[in-house]
């Protein structure tokens, strides 16, 4: 997969393209994505264009965090075999690019574009004044549209603000179906403080990156995937406050069964279930007997 930053510096032929915010590659994504293989041919090139920030965060609209990160979102991208990923950085000069100009100097100057997908809420241009009907009417079928109507989800339309509601609420399995993925976290293994080894319980940590968003803080039922091997947890997400009132901000979980040197390699975190909220104990005997309990909840559930 070839990445741009600018989109000054594409030119591209036979694309197959669409456009968003693409914040979870939830099941909504996922369709368009699927749209899009199914006009695949040898000759062309399935093309992205999504922000390397949150278009409500640069126009002050709001203060977004991130299901996915821009590293996070670039591996997904490339898993769903994506040809061109052009993740925008100078995110408001695009937004405030005119309907026309996205028409005429993106789609067909730049992408030689041949088809379009979106859904039907899909909006672009300054002001948000383009939509699908604009793109019919100034397209002058120069390349075919497909929009596709948002997917239903218990009553409800499948959209990344509602994952993210779901997450930060603790409503990790709500979250996880729609995504139809696992919310997770991937990241470089740190030195943590070493108190999981005292306690026999060794752990990796990973810290969060600042824009991602996170869940209550508390423990719960995970996978971690290190190359192709996926293997039971369990994890916490906080500040430990048992160890101390000072204790930066992490992502830290015990792999069940295994002893595996891990420090400065890349790991991803699945999340499945919340189990509890995380406390503070009186002592560290207190907190391994919950966390024994806490396990042996885990081990018992199917993952």
């Amino acid at each position: 997969m070839k990445i741009y930053k600018n989109i000054n510096d594409v030119k591209l032929k036979k694309s197959i393209v669409s456009v968003g915010k693409f914040d979870g590659l939830h099941m909504g994504h996922r369709e368009i994505i699927g749209k899009m293989k199914g006009k695949k041919e040898a000759d062309t090139n399935l093309v992205v264009i999504t922000f390397a920030d949150m278009p409500g965060n640069v126009l002050g609209d709001n203060n977004s965090k991130m299901i996915l990160t821009q590293n996070e979102k670039i591996r997904y991208f490339e898993m769903q075999d994506i040809d061109v990923l052009i993740m925008i950085e100078d995110v408001k000069d695009f937004l405030m690019m005119s309907a026309e100009d996205f028409v005429e100097k993106i789609l067909i100057d730049k992408l030689d574009t041949i088809c379009f997908v979106c859904g039907d809420d899909f909006r672009f241009g300054k002001n948000r004044v383009g939509n699908v009907e604009y793109l019919k009417e100034h397209s002058h079928n120069r390349f075919e549209i497909l929009n596709l109507k948002k997917i239903k989800y218990e009553h409800g339309e499948v959209s990344s603000s509602r994952i993210r509601e779901c997450i930060a609420s603790g409503n990790i399995k709500k979250a996880n179906e729609m995504l139809l993925s696992k919310f997770s976290f991937i990241g470089v293994v740190e030195h943590g403080n070493h108190i999981g080894t005292g306690m026999k319980m060794p752990t990796v940590n990973v810290i969060p990156d600042e824009d991602k968003i996170l869940p209550p803080f508390g423990v719960y039922a995970s996978t971690v995937v290190i190359g192709k091997e996926e293997y039971k947890g369990i994890t916490n997400i906080g500040r430990k406050p048992t160890v101390s009132s000072k204790e930066k901000l992490g992502v830290e979980t015990h792999i069940f069964d295994v002893n595996l040197d891990l420090y400065d390699k890349i790991v991803e975190i699945k999340l499945y279930d919340f189990i509890r909220p995380e406390r503070k104990f009186d002592n560290l005997d207190e907190l391994k007997a919950q966390v024994d309990k806490d396990m042996s909840k885990v081990r018992n559930m199917i993952l």
